[in-house]
């Protein structure tokens, strides 16, 4: 629910958005490819609702859906995020990794 709530609202907000991977899959992706983790971070990146749509100059038509999609997302989703109701500012998840070819 989580994953298929935050793929909608980029979509919308960016149609040249593929998907958001999650942190299990960049793991995989970083030791398919030969590499070694070596260091990962986690934070929470603040994302200012109309500054987000204003910066990627979202039409108003998909503003609005993505208003409505966060407006009415169940319970569960806006809390995990930290939606705010008044100004609908959220928090994604965000992190880094340090790795190396290993050889």
């Amino acid at each position: 629910m989580l994953d298929g709530h935050l793929q909608a609202i980029e979509l919308l907000h960016d149609t040249s958005h593929v998907r958001d991977c999650s942190r299990t899959e960049w793991r995989g992706a970083l030791t398919v490819t030969g590499f070694a983790l070596q260091e990962e971070h986690d934070w929470r990146l603040d994302i200012g609702f109309a500054s987000g749509l204003a910066r990627m100059r979202t039409p108003v038509a998909l503003g609005a859906a993505i208003r409505q999609l966060l407006a009415h997302a169940p319970d569960e989703v806006l809390a995990y995020y930290q939606v705010d109701p008044d100004t609908l500012d959220f928090r994604l998840e965000s992190a880094m990794f340090v790795a190396r070819r290993a050889d």
